[in-house]
């Protein structure tokens, strides 16, 4: 997953909030600037929203894109329909949308209550627990820090994928066509060919934020785009409204998310079927870029007149091909080998996670050490320590 967070500022005020809040170490102090690794880092926000200076941005790609394609599709989420009290508003919505320059919009929520039903049927099918694949932030960070449940994740594709692929094949004959794609989440800025260069058939992400301040529902006379909004995928979307069976389990924000994937990685969740795990409150409508507030949209769900119907796809569609933008997993017994030159090292630093040597824990130290990356001298406690011993 490349990272679609960079920072901005000409000099750190050395802080750390951004160091000491990243789920996976990624970021990183040196020399009055902060270091992203794209390799690990997730794309979940979090860095961003505790950057008091606003020094970290997460890159996207601007609306006036749109005048470099023939024909252009916006791909609506159905997040975006919890701004609305009522199914006249959406649609009156999906066409202002429509105005700022599309030549067409399309509505995902379809897709989206779709790949849950097969979400369902792929979980019964199972044994073991399994991890709903929805979200990139879950992905990447099962890929990155639990491996032992890589094998655990639906390895089906993202909804937008699926409808960019069959868009693009369905409009080959308009000539350059663009898939403008509306995302929640930093993340998934991610899933979007330019401007990371990646291999997804979304051509551009938006930001939900940077749209819908743009839309105006005043002086349409009126005019609307029909839309069947799925229920189900309308209901995905957030976890007030998806609360959850005996045998799935529905959690929200980082730490019940990070909290469930301990447990699993350990064999606690033998009763469970599925894990809907979405690292953001409430939802998707949590999401860093969406619009409105989540706690108060969430509410609009019961006023919404939706009908259960969802989109028809075939396993062919969904099934994920490819994750070259993704970090290999080590073979087990290398990640095994390693991990023990790691706790040896570990046991030579302080464990204050004082994050003076610019990194967020003493054990992300010692991985960078074992890596050759840093050297244990450049811990300034251990230094300092060693001070004190010989001065004794």
């Amino acid at each position: 997953m490349k990272s679609v967070i960079k920072y901005g500022l000409d000099t750190c005020t050395k802080c750390l909030k951004c160091v000491k809040s990243c789920p996976t170490g990624a970021i990183s102090q040196k020399d009055g600037k902060i270091k992203i690794d794209d390799e690990i880092c997730v794309n979940c926000g979090r860095c961003i929203k505790e950057c008091y200076h606003r020094g970290l941005e997460a890159l996207r790609s601007p609306i006036t894109k749109i005048a470099e394609y023939d024909y252009t599709v916006c791909l609506i989420p159905s997040s975006v329909a919890h701004n609305f009290t009522s199914n006249s508003e959406i649609e009156e919505a999906f066409y202002a949308i429509k105005e700022l320059g599309f030549d067409e919009v399309f509505d995902l929520s379809g897709y989206e209550g779709a790949l849950f039903e097969k979400y369902r049927e792929y979980a019964e099918k199972t044994a073991e627990p399994v991890i709903a694949s929805f979200c990139p932030v879950v992905n990447n960070l099962v890929r990155i820090k639990y491996q032992l449940l890589e094998s655990d994740l639906i390895p089906y594709n993202y909804a937008s994928e699926i409808a960019a692929k069959e868009l693009k094949e369905k409009l080959k004959d308009k000539g350059n066509v663009g898939i403008f794609n509306l995302v929640e989440c930093e993340a998934k800025l991610a899933l979007a060919r330019h401007p990371f260069n990646s291999e997804y058939y979304v051509d551009h992400a938006l930001a939900i934020a940077d749209v819908l301040p743009l839309i105006k529902l005043t002086n349409l006379e009126n005019k609307r785009i029909r839309v069947n909004l799925s229920k189900t995928g309308v209901n995905c979307s957030n976890t007030v409204s998806n609360p959850g069976t005996e045998d799935i389990i529905v959690a929200d924000g980082y730490e019940k998310v990070n909290a469930i994937l301990d447990s699993a990685e350990f064999g606690l969740l033998t009763d469970v079927k599925l894990m809907m795990l979405y690292p953001c409150f409430n939802g998707c409508i949590g999401g860093h870029l969406t619009w409105g507030n989540c706690f108060l949209t969430c509410k609009n769900f019961h006023k919404l007149q939706l009908k259960d119907e969802v989109q028809e796809v075939t396993l062919s569609q969904i099934t994920r091909t490819t994750d070259g933008d993704v970090k290999q997993a080590r073979a087990l017994k290398d990640r095994l080998t390693f991990f023990k030159k790691v706790n040896e090292t570990l046991e030579k630093l302080p464990g204050y996670d004082c994050s003076a040597c610019g990194l967020q824990t003493c054990r992300i130290m010692a991985e960078e050490i074992v890596a050759g990356n840093k050297t244990i001298e450049e811990c300034r406690v251990h230094r300092a320590l060693e001070v004190i011993n010989e001065s004794k």
